[in-house]
This record gives structure tokens, sequence and C-alpha cells, in this order.
């Protein structure tokens, strides 16, 4: 089967919804003037109409949604109707379909040739454009609503596909790889994304129930949706779930929580809580929270303002119902269903939902509504798996089989979009982006199978506990688990194991070398810039050696002077001395004495050590200019080299 057609259709939806601005009947009629005016059926029925659009736009359309094109149609005298029957009896002007459609096509070609190189070059696969088809086809899958009667076929895609987890972890990596390199690219995946979803309401029986509200719905929240809200589980998740839960305000709906949804949340805080530091410990939030360094204390912040969280979003917690017998549902079957098809870990939880989906029961108070917005009472989980159970037993054994007791957030969150796409016109975005976060980690159990094979390997002694360490616990061990099964459990065998360890070995050891170069690149670093600095003080220190050396003999020639004048004033008062000079002021006595002292001390120096005026001259210089240098020669460089430090 050729799927470009059915993505080339989901580009054009989405781009007729973007100029009509309409209603969704207002988007299909340019498929169906088309089909119309190329095929010219004779009558035109809902059957025909619908049969059209499959075989031209590989399209699917509730028939209920084809009467009312039919009906537009014949009110715009583009059919007649006689007899309740209608007929085309002029010509109808076809649109300019292949033109909107070659556009539409050179989308899809562009982000099919790139989804093929990106899967040659990251996991050295070899698709044709069909099988990049059909993984968009399968990805787009993922953004069909689930669970409910009032949308009875689910999606607009074929469903001829089978699913396969390898493909959606592919295409969800090149998803994310374009989030992160390639905005033009990833918002064509957006258009077709959001063209599936708008595909999706053309399913609905009664497209204009899709103008509805909310008023009348209690959206009780489950506790992984919680924890997406508080950003426990990743910031893709939090904006994903408060866009969400905005947006059903918005439509008038109500939130809620049960009070031992309540108390689910706080003690699966407060177990991560206790947890967080010890190395055995594992699960989405305490892997998230030593992704982004968070510490025990700030989950224990978060559990303690729960409270004021729930008002802040206006989610009102309400008392679980009491038990009663007029309204209470088999859990003994219901446990078992769900423990088959869900696979419960922890049992705790198990006991958690079915409590949840009885009170929903309770609630309801054995109503049956026919669309979600009579609903009353629904529960939103981020578990579709769980979704899919509860309508299953709410057909066979309950009175929910038109609307079940469950809706996916998925599912809640495309019906709110459908409602109001101006409203929040990056839902679809952050569902995206928040389903990429989720689809690069592996599954329970993938993880469980690699964790089992490490184990083991340590208890054998085959790796040390170091390596069992990263193994466990690092994102790039986990980065190529995914890589080397492409999320698959069936690709994962004890060749993996050794894989990992071989390309984490090779990345501790390019991490080894790219520590030492980098310590060679600084050795040499500091090198130059010693040398610069050796270069800097050798020129500093020859300027303050010359500097030092000129004001040295200056202040050497002016001490000789002083020197030579009090040698010549002792030898002078001495002669007058000699000759019988008088001096009648006693200080003046006094000089002179002094001076004839100094004289003879002098002359007794330079007899005992044969010390010349030069003499005195030289050291008197040599000391004034070291004396000198150390004042003006800077503090940094007066130290030794071993100060600087190793090199």
């Amino acid at each position: 089967m050729y799927y470009g057609s059915t993505l080339t259709s989901l580009a054009m939806l989405k781009v007729n919804a973007d100029a009509e601005g309409k209603d969704y009947v207002e988007y299909l009629m340019p498929f169906a003037k088309f089909a119309l005016a190329k095929h010219r059926p004779n009558p035109v029925t809902q059957e025909r109409l619908q049969e059209l659009l499959n075989s031209e736009f590989g399209l699917t359309v509730s028939l209920r949604g084809c009467g009312l094109v039919i009906r537009r149609l014949a009110r715009r005298g583009l059919l007649r109707k006689r007899d309740s029957i209608c007929r085309i009896e002029k010509d109808i002007e076809a649109p300019d379909i292949p033109a909107d459609k070659a556009a539409a096509e050179r989308r899809l070609d562009e982000l099919t040739d790139n989804l093929r190189k990106f899967v040659t070059r990251k996991f050295d696969l070899l698709w044709s454009a069909e099988q990049a088809h059909s993984a968009l086809i399968q990805y787009l899958s993922r953004f069909s609503i689930e669970c409910l009667r009032s949308y009875t076929s689910g999606s607009a895609l074929p469903r001829s596909i089978q699913s396969s987890q390898r493909d959606l972890f592919v295409t969800s990596a090149f998803a994310n790889e374009l989030k992160e390199t390639n905005q033009h690219l990833f918002d064509s995946l957006i258009t077709f994304v959001k063209g599936n979803m708008l595909a999706n309401a053309l399913l609905c029986p009664d497209l204009e129930a899709l103008h509805d509200k909310f008023q009348d719905v209690t959206f009780y929240l489950d506790t992984p949706l919680i924890l997406h809200l508080l950003g426990l589980q990743g910031e893709p998740n939090r904006l994903a779930a408060a866009e969400l839960l905005t947006l059903v305000t918005n439509l008038r709906g109500r939130l809620a929580i049960f009070s031992h949804t309540n108390e689910e949340v706080y003690s699966v805080i407060r177990a991560c809580e206790q947890n967080l530091n010890d190395p055995a410990a594992k699960g989405k939030i305490i892997s998230e929270m030593r992704r982004s360094n968070k510490t025990a204390s700030d989950l224990a912040m978060v559990r303690a303002n729960l409270d004021s969280f729930f008002a802040e979003h206006s989610i009102v917690l309400r008392d679980t119902p009491p038990y009663g017998e007029d309204f209470q549902i088999d859990e003994s079957i219901l446990e078992s269903t769900l423990d088959d098809d869900v696979g419960y870990f922890n049992p705790r939880a198990l006991h958690y939902d079915i409590n949840s989906i009885r009170s929903v029961y309770a609630l309801r108070r054995g109503k049956a509504p026919t669309r979600l917005e009579r609903a009353g009472v629904v529960f939103v989980t981020t578990n579709a798996a769980l979704a899919r159970v509860a309508y299953e037993y709410g057909k066979d054994f309950e009175s929910s089989r038109e609307v079940s007791s469950v809706i996916s957030d998925f599912s809640l969150a495309n019906m709110a979009w459908l409602k109001a796409p101006l409203q929040a016109p990056d839902l679809p975005r952050l569902e995206l982006i928040a389903m990429c976060h989720a689809a690069m980690k592996p599954r329970e159990a993938l993880w469980s199978k690699y964790v089992t094979e490490i184990d083991k390997l340590k208890t054998f002694g085959s790796v040390t506990p170091e390596m069992h360490a990263i193994l466990r616990y690092s994102l790039r061990a986990e980065e190529e688990l995914m890589n080397l099964t492409l999320g698959s459990e069936e690709e994962f065998s004890e060749r993996t194991v050794d894989q990992i360890i071989e390309r984490v070995e090779q990345q501790l050891a390019s991490a080894s070398q790219e520590e030492l170069q980098a310590e060679r690149n600084r050795t040499r670093e500091l090198g130059k810039r010693l040398d610069e600095a050796s270069g800097k003080v050798s020129v500093l220190t020859g300027h303050i050696g010359r500097r030092s050396s000129e004001i040295a003999k200056g202040v050497s020639r002016l001490i000789m002077v002083l020197v030579s004048l009090i040698l010549i004033t002792c030898a002078v008062v001495t002669a007058l001395l000699t000759n019988g000079l008088v001096v009648n002021s006693v200080w003046m006595s006094i000089a002179l004495s002094l001076l004839v002292w100094i004289g003879a001390v002098f002359a007794v120096v330079n007899w005992l050590v044969g010390i010349s005026v030069r003499e005195i001259s030289a050291r008197i210089e040599v000391y004034a200019q070291g004396l000198v240098s150390r004042h003006f020669t800077p503090k940094d460089n007066q130290t030794d080299d071993s100060s600087i430090g190793p090199v």
C-alpha cells in the first residue's frame, strides 16, 4: 500500500484548517469537491463519498461526517436532493488540489529523505521511501484517539501496518534530532502530526459535538500525570501536562484528584526521597532526579507543598467514594484483566488503579453517557494500556459501553485540541517532544533484561564493581543500550552487553586521552606564559638595574663629597687649634672637638684596615644599588621558581 498519499493528505488537511479557520466539515470540503468532480458518482451517498475519500486521499472519514458534507453541498446548490437522494446535476468546480498536493509531497519528500539518511548514518539501516512512510504512519498513529466509542475507529490512518517498537524508536530518535538541529523539518513533522489529529476529528459520528465544552465533566487525574505536572519525570512531560490541563480548564472542565490518589502521590515521592542516594535504587523519578542533579531535600520540598501545588493548578482534592452494593464493580475480574494486560511491577499501584476505576463507576451511579462531554466523571491516566483495558471491561461488564471510565492523557489532549486548536497551538508540539523524551528511554522489560545480565557478569567477576556501576547508572550506557537494540527486547542478547562495554570503555579511554591532551595543552600554555613572564622580568630587571646603578652612583658621590668636606674641615680645624685658636663659645668648642675626633678615628681606621675613601664610595654605591633595586622590583618577581608550581 502507498502510504505517501495518506501523509500528503494530512499535510493538506492542516493547510485547509489554517486557511478556513471554520469547522471540520469545511476542512474536508475541498477533498470532497475534488473527488466528486473527478468521479461524478450518481447518486452521491455517504458510503460512496467515504470510499472516494479513502481511495483518492488515503483518509478514513466517518459516514456521519460524509453525510454532513453532502448536506452542506446540497444547501449550496452543488447537489440536487430529491426523495432523500442527492445527485450531481451540474459541474462542480474542483479546487486546486494538484497544486496543494504537490506542495505537500515536496514537504513529505524532504522529510522522508532526511529520515532515510538519518537511519543510515545513525543505525546503519537502509530504508526505502515506502519503509520511511510506514514508519511515519506508525509514529503518527501514537497521536490517535483511543478508547472512546464516540471516535469509533480511533485513527484516520491505515490499519494494515504492524506496530514495530524498533521503527517507533528510530523515528522518535529522528524527531529528537530534528528538534535540536533542524527547526524547519521539525515544523514539517509537526504539520503532519496536526494533520493527523485533525483527521481524527473526521471519524467522529457527530462532528458538531466537537464544539461542545467540558463544563459537565470532572477529570480525576492519575498519579503519573500528577508526577508529570510536578516536573519529577522531566521538563518535556511537565510542559505537556501543564498545557493539557490549561486547555481543559479553558474548555470549562474541572480538575480533581481522589484522596487515595493523593496518598499514592505522597508515598511515591517519599519513597524516592528516601532512596535517592541508594545506588541500587531505580525508577523514572530517581533517574530523572539524578540526571537533573536534584537532591532528597528538593523532593521533600515538593512533598511538603503538594496542597498549595494542587490549589495553584485548580485541582480539587475529593474523598474517595465509599463502597456501596448498588454501584459496585466486580473488582476480581478487573484485577485479573489489569494484571494480565498491563503488567504491574508494584502490586499497590494495581489496587490504586482498581480503586480509581471503581470510584468513577460509583460517581456515575449507573449512568451510561454517550459522549465524553456528558460523561460527568472520567479518570485520566498516562497509561494507555490501562485505558484500553478499562474500556474493554466497560463494554463487557458495566454500563460504560459508550464512554470509558478511563481516558489516556494523549486522547484527552487530542480531543481538547480539536475543540480549540487556536487556544493551545503548541500542544501537539509539546506532546511530540514528550513522546520523544519517553521513547529514548528503555522500556521496563528491556531494562530488566539488561540489568539481569550485567548483575550476572558482576557475580562471575567478568566486570569490576566500578564498571558495573557505570553500566548500571551512566546515561551513556543507557543510550548505547537503546542504540544497539533500537528499543526492542527481541534484539537484546549477551553480545549486546559486550558491545556496550566496548563502547563505554572506548568512551572512557577517549575521555582519558582528552584529559591528557588537555593537561598537555595546559602545560604548554603555562610554559609559554612563563617564558613571556621571564622575558618581561628580564627586561624589567635590566631596566631596574640600570636605574638603580645610576641612582646609587649619585648617592655615593653625594656621600663622598660630604665625607671629603668633613675631612677637609677636620684638617683645617686641627691646624687652627694647633696654632692657638681660642674659641669662646662652648658649642663651637664641642663641634670643633668632634671634628678633630672624627678625623682622628678615620685616620686610625685607615691605618688599621687600610680602607680608603674610594673603597667606602664603592661599598656605598653597591649597597644603595641593592636597596633601590629591591624597592622597585615587583613583589611577584621577588619569589623563587618554586612558587610557580609544577609545569
